[in-house]
């Protein structure tokens, strides 16, 4: 695979940087107590693992009957790093949500950081499956 469409992928290079960078920075953010209603940023990467879950999952059985095989061909390239953003925003927001979110507790701070790398790599893995889906469609190449 060319190296270039490695680091453009959804779980290429710059995926896992950006998800870096803002997990840090919310984790920090939170650190810092600059966001005071995490808990409903956590049920809401809850819902969102859950929604991108069920777009998979759709996507899986409804492939099939998409024109030329694009659903997919989109899936196989980027369903992984869907399946493992989803699985660990889901598992990451439900632990979080079943302790005390408290700031003061590194062990929390590290927990809502972590879901947020999670969140957003599921959310460049939702993005790419959508360009990849645009492009198919529109006869481009990626």
């Amino acid at each position: 695979m060319d190296r270039r469409k490695s680091c453009l992928s959804g779980c290429g290079c710059i995926s896992l940087v950006l998800s870096t960078v803002f997990a840090a920075a919310v984790g920090i953010l939170f650190f810092l107590q600059m966001i005071p209603n995490v808990v409903t940023a956590v049920w809401i990467s809850f819902g969102l693992g859950l929604m991108s879950l069920s777009i998979l999952i759709a996507g899986l059985f409804g492939g099939p009957s998409y024109p030329c095989g694009m659903m997919s061909r989109c899936l196989c390239a980027q369903g992984k790093c869907l399946l493992a953003g989803s699985m660990g925003t889901i598992v990451c927001a439900l632990a979080a949500l079943s302790t005390v979110l408290s700031s003061r507790l590194i062990l929390t701070v590290i927990l809502v950081a972590v879901d947020a790398f999670f969140t957003g790599l599921m959310l460049f893995a939702l993005f790419s499956i959508l360009m990849c889906l645009l492009c198919a469609l529109c006869g481009e190449p990626k």
